[in-house]
């Protein structure tokens, strides 16, 4: 008799401590549905933040006001761009077939017509071969044109470079006058660079 009312007070408490259990297990799966909210409300905000930074887009430089002092760097470098695959050329040294780091613009032509596709958004069309770089940067700032133009003959450019020029050298952007001498009929471009830094 008090075997089977021990076996019975054990039953019973087994059967009492077992339902709590059941509701401690009930509530653990519920604990996930509670929080997963967050990471999905916290994902919102990061992903619309994150769009902005990726971007294609040329770099604009600021320049000073006219009537500032520019110092020459390099003066009338005869550069030759030939066809083939695409060349990408340094301004700041300047320099033909540069690291992908360093180029300033991409030189392509095959059957089309060759294209100078320039890093930097600072890019126009200069007036003369002579143009000065406080002349050019005046065109930049009122009269930019596409990062990416057409090569012809006699065409003077004005363009901003990134600034990595020689190992020796300091990063320091410059302004830079590209006069194109001559366009074979390969597509081959001669070209006259000038350089000259850019003031702070």
């Amino acid at each position: 008799m008090v075997a089977l009312i021990a076996l019975e007070r054990a039953g019973s408490v087994s059967v009492q401590a077992a339902s709590p259990e059941q509701t401690r297990a009930g509530a653990d799966p519920a604990a996930p549905t509670t929080a997963a909210p967050d990471p999905t409300t916290s994902a919102d905000p990061i992903s619309t933040e994150a769009e902005p930074t990726t971007t294609d887009e040329p770099l604009v430089t600021k320049l000073p006001s006219p009537g500032a002092s520019y110092a020459p760097v390099r003066e009338d470098v005869q550069m030759r761009l030939v066809t083939g695959d695409t060349r990408y050329v340094d301004l700041d040294q300047p320099l033909v077939n540069a690291e992908s780091a360093a180029y300033d613009v991409a030189f392509s032509a095959g059957f089309a017509q060759p294209t100078l596709r320039f890093e930097s958004a600072d890019v126009a069309v200069g007036k003369s071969p002579t143009i000065t770089p406080d002349e050019c940067a005046q065109e930049i700032q009122l009269s930019p044109v596409d990062a990416e133009v057409e090569v012809s003959q006699d065409l003077v450019l004005c363009a901003v470079t990134n600034g990595l020029g020689a190992v020796n050298e300091p990063a320091r952007t410059k302004m830079a006058r590209i006069v194109i001498n001559s366009v074979s009929k390969d597509n081959a471009v001669n070209l006259t660079v000038t350089t000259w830094e850019i003031p702070r």
